[in-house]
């Protein structure tokens, strides 16, 4: 996942199915193995999945909160979306999630910069552009709040 992504055409509503199926079809083009990273069309299906399996030996998706790890391409960014937006960024990472939820895969960072690309944003796949903290560490804001990165360490 840490090469840029050749997105294909979804004729679908997007969401959590468009982050699932780019993992199927990276990791060297044999896609992302299902044990893994289970396909989902919500990104809880398979955050609850790495969240769970994140301290089993070999893990290779490895979730964080934005304060302890800095992101790098192929890892995904994600944040909270709706009514449960909590008013302050988590510390620690809860067990298994049941909210809306919108993730991003990081696909570059440069200095203070960060893009992304995600989908169902209107119904379309968009890049997203954020400014890092000083050291590089993923922002938290009330109209994006950020709290998850899952760490692909698959490449």
């Amino acid at each position: 996942m840490a090469r840029r992504w050749r997105v294909p055409a979804v004729g679908q509503r997007l969401q959590g199915a468009l982050v699932s199926r780019l993992h199927q079809l990276d990791h060297a083009g044999g896609g992302v193995p299902e044990y893994l990273f289970p396909p989902g069309s919500a990104h809880r299906s398979y955050l609850n999945h790495i969240l769970a399996n994140a301290l089993n030996p070999g893990s290779v998706l490895i979730p964080h909160t934005i304060q302890e790890y800095k992101p790098k391409p192929g890892d995904l960014i994600c944040a909270n979306r709706g009514r449960s937006t909590p008013a302050k960024v988590i510390e620690v990472l809860p067990d298994s999630l049941n909210a809306k939820l919108h993730c991003d895969i990081v696909m570059e960072t440069k200095g203070q910069t960060l893009e992304a690309i995600g989908g169902n944003v209107r119904n379309s796949v968009s890049k997203t552009i954020l400014t890092l903290s000083p050291k590089g560490y993923l922002q938290y804001t009330r109209s994006r709040p950020w709290f998850l990165i899952i760490e692909n360490r698959l490449n």
